[in-house]
């Protein structure tokens, strides 16, 4: 889960894993899109699907912390762009939800959601997102879910 670097990707490939997951979204679209690129094309030589990261969620990202006002929701034509040219199998995106606590309510962006039109997963902290997902119509292949008590707003 959220492997930052190919050497790490390769260290679950050979270990056996048939899925895996490479967060390159703290690098510029471009950099993100060519580590990305080169996990495919190892992944297939395992036959192993990768699921990518695009846009940046507010709270916990691994070893960074971003604050919820710097967060960046996932573009839909970014996200066209980058599974074109990555040719990934899922796309986690952002658009509202975060790692680790809420400080406020999350607002999140079902429109942008279905703008993306992809198989994309969501990067969750708690039931909120599940209860909107569900309640919506939306393409949701998974909610990765941290297991975060909610705060008493």
């Amino acid at each position: 889960d959220h492997a930052e670097t190919f050497e790490e990707v390769m260290k679950a490939l050979e270990a056996g894993f048939t899925s895996v997951m490479i967060d390159g979204s703290m690098l510029p679209f471009e950099e993100n899109v060519v580590l990305t690129k080169r996990v495919v094309e190892a992944a297939r030589s395992y036959g192993a699907s990768v699921e990518a990261e695009l846009g940046k969620l507010a709270g916990n990202e691994g070893l960074k912390t971003l604050e919820e006002e710097e967060a960046e929701q996932t573009s839909p034509e970014e996200a066209e762009k980058f599974v074109e040219l990555t040719g990934v199998d899922a796309l986690a995106v952002a658009i509202g939800t975060a790692h680790g606590l809420y400080t406020r309510p999350p607002k999140i962006n079902i429109n942008r959601l279905k703008e993306i039109g992809f198989q994309c997963c969501l990067l969750s902290n708690n039931q909120i997102e599940r209860v909107e997902m569900f309640n919506k119509d939306v393409n949701v292949n998974y909610i990765y879910n941290d297991f975060y008590r909610l705060p008493a707003w």
